[in-house]
């Protein structure tokens, strides 16, 4: 990032201001991870459903987890990648999703 900065005050003025800036590309991957989720007890947690809105060259692919400790440990599945409207097909205490984002055109 390169970035031009003016006006540096202390005290009673702002303490930075950028007059502009230059981002290189957006990055062609990420991945969000939720909280882990808790349903007080173990659950069906049935299926999943979303609404996304992907422009030509973009992807999304959730993933969820499942297990009866509230910290991810050895005894949680492993993420399996769950498609709209697909079960979660294993009843558990706590739930982990996992967003990752795609682009080709970064």
């Amino acid at each position: 990032m390169n970035a031009v900065l003016a006006d540096y005050q202390t005290g009673g003025g702002p303490s930075l201001v950028v007059d502009w800036v230059r981002m290189s590309p957006y990055p062609a991957s990420g991945t969000f991870l939720s909280r882990v989720l808790d349903a007080s007890g173990p659950v069906d947690w049935g299926t999943v459903a979303w609404t996304a809105a992907t422009p030509a060259g973009t992807s999304i692919v959730l993933s969820v987890l499942t297990g009866d400790t509230s910290t991810p440990d050895g005894t949680w599945t492993d993420f399996s990648p769950i498609s709209n409207g697909g079960s979660v097909g294993h009843p558990s205490r706590y739930l982990q999703y996992r967003a990752e984002l795609a682009t080709s055109k970064p």
